[in-house]
């Protein structure tokens, strides 16, 4: 539950932090990460220390995050992937810190920080791999291009019983955001087609697929 007492507690005690961080048997992080790139693979004390962003600017450098995070002490790592054949950030990344304790404050304080007009979403990375790892029948879909339809990717996927998919769209143009939505038929399933599916290409460009996050809304607006 650390994932949830981080975001709520901000005004948390040393002797609780001193409870939550010891190691408490987390798995280690997988070969790929939810965008389907290699992750810190590290052993659970290094997850404890590593920080996993998103929303972050496409512009933004590594020497801009370690000048905004060494604050909270020394930095072991910066990783800000790119996609293949571009020049900018993908929007994402992680920081590796050299002490646990100093990764959870930055996870807490740092949390919504605005970067370039954009508030920055961070993530322990115990708690990263959790989310990663749960299973849903929600599948969120990346690396869509413009041009993409939802019966380009139901042809992909109805043989894993999907039952609908939703793809975000311009309110002008109405072209694929780059990002949608699948609902498949149970969580296993679900688990199966990401399996399964890691190397797939859609018009081009490689689908990137993981859980969806659990919403109260359940998705129902979009699948």
């Amino acid at each position: 539950m650390l994932g949830r007492v981080y975001v709520r507690w901000f005004g948390i005690t040393k002797k609780v932090l001193q409870e939550e961080i010891p190691d408490k048997g987390i798995k280690i992080a997988s070969k790929t990460d939810k965008y389907g790139e290699k992750t810190v693979n590290a052993d659970p004390q290094k997850l404890l220390r590593t920080v996993y962003m998103t929303q972050l600017p496409y512009e933004i450098t590594k020497d801009e995050l370690s000048k905004i995070f060494k604050r909270y002490g020394p930095l072991e790592s910066i990783h800000i992937p790119k996609n293949k054949g571009k020049t900018h950030a993908r929007g994402d990344g992680n920081i590796v810190f050299s002490d646990a304790r100093n990764a959870y404050r930055a996870s807490v304080q740092m949390q919504g920080y605005v970067l370039n007009n954009k508030p920055i979403k961070l993530l322990l990375g115990s708690s990263f791999q959790k989310k990663i790892n749960e299973k849903y029948d929600v599948v969120m879909l990346k690396n869509l291009s413009y041009s993409t339809e939802e019966s380009d990717i139901m042809e992909i996927l109805r043989p894993y019983q999907v039952l609908r998919v939703g793809l975000a769209r311009s309110p002008i143009k109405k072209e694929c955001l780059g990002y949608g939505y699948a609902r498949f038929a149970n969580p296993d399933i679900a688990a199966k087609a990401l399996d399964e599916l890691k190397n797939i290409n859609v018009k081009g460009r490689k689908l990137r697929m993981h859980f969806a996050e659990k919403k109260a809304h359940d998705y129902k607006f979009i699948v």
